[in-house]
């Protein structure tokens, strides 16, 4: 058994949505079962909202891809300073993950801003020269949406809201903010060990709105790919970047396109994908671009 408490799968054709599958519970407790219109965790899914949001800010001439983003945040330390914004968006800017420590603690404080959150980790050694090589890095996407307060003055949970939630009617989309709140449509949370269910812990998401803040439904996510493929959130030419294979300076490939995982499935048709764990939740989407096929599913427990 998968020992998954709730699930939800959503498939697009399109705009249309050709399945929508629910099954078992969003709360254990309570029986409540799931729908199309529970949302979960979705972790690093949450990357992609940047990475297009950042696509967009590109398409406006507020910068360019391979600008240094010092240009725009100088406050940053000195090592930073050569970093573009195409290197934060494809993981090949050299910036370290999350450490072990900071993987099993949980963050309380509440960081008014991005640039706040910088002080997490700006200060640490580059683990390579910028543009040399690859290493997933959800700070290097903090890093990316602090430039982007900086540019708009705005919030960035606010400027996600206006530009991708609100833009592609991402009606059930938000963010994980404390207090947690635990409405019918939002899933409960769960670890699953030892056939035991316990709810998983939470922690303040402020720190990481670009990586990993936010909540969603399968429906939605699967939405949002289609709206990529239409053109609705970013243009045709940013769409082809986004899943170009970016590499480093050194000619190797990263894996990466702009946000997106850059793979070809078993018949060699060319797929793009993310994953996201995170506290009581996993989450997984693939884009099939040639088909416009997406497909999005979540569940309920950390370890499905």
């Amino acid at each position: 058994k998968a020992h998954i408490p709730g699930l939800n799968i959503s498939i697009r054709k399109g705009s249309e949505e050709v399945y929508n599958g629910s099954f078992g519970y969003a709360s254990i407790e309570e029986k409540t079962p799931v729908s199309s219109n529970t949302c979960f965790r979705i972790g690093s899914i949450s990357k992609l909202f940047t990475a297009v949001m950042t696509l967009q800010m590109a398409e406006n001439k507020q910068f360019d891809l391979d600008h240094k983003i010092s240009d725009y945040l100088n406050s940053i330390p000195s090592k930073l300073h050569a970093i573009t914004f195409r290197q934060l968006t494809s993981h090949t800017a050299g910036i370290r993950h999350y450490s072990k420590e900071e993987i099993a603690s949980y963050n309380t404080t509440n960081y008014p801003n991005l640039i706040e959150a910088l002080n997490r980790f700006q200060n640490d050694s580059l683990l390579f020269e910028p543009g040399s090589s690859i290493r997933y890095s959800s700070y290097g996407y903090v890093l990316l949406g602090a430039v982007i307060e900086k540019i708009t003055n705005q919030s960035f949970t606010a400027l996600a809201i206006k530009n991708i939630f609100d833009k592609a009617n991402m009606s059930h989309s938000k963010f994980d903010q404390l207090p947690f709140n635990s409405s019918r449509d939002i899933a409960r949370f769960y670890t699953f060990d030892k056939s035991l269910y316990t709810e998983a812990k939470t922690e303040d998401y402020s720190y990481k709105w670009p990586a990993s803040g936010s909540l969603s439904t399968p429906s939605d996510l699967s939405l949002f790919a289609s709206r990529l493929l239409d053109n609705t959130l970013i243009n045709q030419q940013s769409l082809q970047t986004m899943l170009s294979m970016q590499v480093t300076s050194k000619k190797q490939s990263s894996g990466f396109g702009i946000g997106f995982r850059l793979a070809n499935d078993h018949f060699k048709r060319p797929v793009a994908h993310h994953g996201g764990e995170v506290e009581g939740s996993r989450a997984f989407m693939i884009l099939y671009p040639e088909e416009k096929i997406s497909i999005a599913m979540a569940a309920n427990v950390y370890k499905a």
